[in-house]
């Protein structure tokens, strides 16, 4: 029987203890020597939202003093901001402020006295009050101002994933009249990240982009807030050569990108969303109008769990997959079908578990089915079992959903408050999820409403008594927490959030730098 020689041996030792080490390298989180951020992370949010929808969607804006961005709605009688008051009727249907909204948005008064003869009318003089906005419900109003944005990285924000997102059928159905921009949905990307780079040049002492997981930890020890840029389109790439473009936005310092949005496209089959569903269906019928939110196998019979869509990833998705992961991008699967989901996850598995990100989600057995509509957007138990094995994320959503009871401990009444929130965060963690906030801000949809009476009398915080009606009350959030009773190792996960998400991101350069 041959033996190695002695001259060999450790030459062949040095061999299989460098493919151990590697294999571990791959397998393991990357725990850099940098000093670990403290602080939460909100995954998925739209700072640039005022840009989108034709630029006349919100009203409100990011920039600019209290006194101007967050002033005084009219209630756009004569269609003064965007939000569909095109289509009388339609527009009400869907929020409470996307039509005419008698219940005016009485932000900071600009007004002037009235008066008679020189004296002025008692009661009459504006006063910056904000009872009505920002507020939880608004669709089509201002919540990330950048003063509250401030709010937010003081209280504790040390990452922040701006989604930039587009909606074509959207932006087509707000007045032509009053619209800044086209409605192409990668020219509307570009615009924005023009429009990101403006905003962080003008706040640079204490906001960055983060072009990697080392610019991330940079800027927080500078005790900068850090912007991670991603991309949200129904019409992604939609023709051409996909690495190209790609090589465009992560140039320009695109670092997650989603495969699909409202609609099946080019790489994905997308998750039925009922209500945005309802919405085209109105639409189609007053307008004549069709749109492809539409096409997808199971029409109106979608419920998430048994009738789902067919379309699962195309050839070009799975292209589009490997291109990321050579480049180290998140691989976001928000809005994926299921079959996609699936079919995801097996290309991941294949690069060494390489993370699955889902920026913003809820949980399909945390939704309460008797009160909300279940849909293939939330995430199964099947799938939360994917997530885990890559070593990926989720942002909790903060809508207005009910959910259902996972911790008896903490009462779960006043549906769609924070105490719905709690169950959710709660379920989510004890499945073993790594969670962090999908705050969703500016993403239309309805936030967490305020606590109810007598819950909130009295209401010692804004969050309490306004619900999260605008990202400078996530750390407010973070403490009502704490104040209705949630043990505390569930806050401390959402706290280390910001260090989880650079940790992944990490893992995945790592995977990439090893392709």
């Amino acid at each position: 029987m041959k033996t190695l020689s002695s001259s060999y041996r450790p030459q062949w030792l040095t061999l299989v203890f460098t493919i151990m080490l590697g294999f571990l390298l791959l397998t393991k989180p990357i725990h850099s020597q940098a000093q670990p951020i403290v602080g939460f992370a909100d995954l998925h949010s739209h700072l640039m939202a005022e840009h989108t929808f034709g630029g006349s969607w919100y009203w409100g804006t990011v920039e600019g003093s209290i006194d101007w961005a967050l002033r005084r709605c009219d209630g756009n009688p004569a269609q003064s901001h965007g939000a569909i008051a095109n289509l009388p009727g339609i527009a009400e249907f869907i929020a409470t402020d996307t039509g005419i909204h008698l219940g005016k948005r009485r932000g900071y008064d600009r007004r002037k006295c009235k008066k008679v003869f020189g004296i002025t009318i008692p009661g009459t003089c504006p006063r910056p009050h904000f009872e009505h906005w920002p507020r939880h419900d608004g669709l089509a109003h201002q919540q990330m101002w950048h003063g509250h944005l401030r709010q937010a990285f003081d209280g504790g924000m040390k990452v922040m994933v701006v989604s930039l997102a587009e909606s074509n059928f959207l932006c087509r159905n707000t007045p032509s009249s009053k619209r800044l921009y086209n409605c192409d949905e990668m020219a509307s990307v570009h615009r924005q990240i023009d429009k990101l780079n403006q905003f962080v040049a003008n706040h640079s002492s204490w906001v960055g982009i983060a072009r990697s997981p080392a610019e991330a930890r940079s800027l927080a020890s500078q005790n900068k807030l850090a912007l991670v840029v991603a991309v949200e389109v129904s019409n992604l790439i939609p023709s051409g050569s996909i690495t190209t473009q790609l090589d465009q936005l992560y140039n320009k310092g695109v670092r997650s990108v989603q495969l699909v949005h409202h609609h099946n496209n080019r790489f994905s089959g997308a998750a039925p969303i009922p209500k945005l569903v309802q919405t085209v269906n109105l639409v189609e019928v007053v307008k004549g109008e069709m749109s492809p939110i539409n096409d997808v196998s199971c029409g109106n019979d979608c419920d998430g769990d048994t009738h789902l869509n067919s379309q699962g990833l195309t050839g070009d998705g799975s292209l589009l997959v490997n291109a990321m992961i050579d480049r180290g991008m998140l691989v976001d699967v928000a809005h994926v079908s299921r079959l996609s989901l699936t079919q995801i996850h097996s290309i991941l598995a294949q690069n060494s578990n390489y993370p699955m990100f889902y920026s913003h989600a809820h949980l399909f057995n945390s939704i309460d089915g008797s009160k909300d509509q279940r849909n293939e957007k939330h995430i199964k138990p099947s799938e939360i079992s994917l997530i885990n094995a890559t070593g990926g994320m989720v942002g909790l959503r903060t809508g207005l959903e009910a959910t259902t009871t996972h911790n008896a401990n903490i009462g779960n009444y006043c549906d769609g408050s924070i105490r719905s929130f709690a169950q959710s965060l709660m379920a989510g963690v004890d499945q073993g999820l790594s969670l962090g906030f999908g705050a969703d801000l500016n993403g239309f949809i309805t936030q967490m409403k305020p606590r109810c009476y007598p819950d909130n009398d009295p209401a010692t915080q804004d969050v309490q008594r306004k619900g999260l009606a605008h990202v400078g009350l996530l750390p407010q959030l973070m403490q009502d927490l704490e104040n209705i009773g949630v043990p505390q190792q569930y806050i401390d996960h959402l706290d280390g959030s910001a260090e989880r998400f650079v940790t992944m991101w990490e893992r995945a350069e790592s995977i990439a730098a090893s392709n």
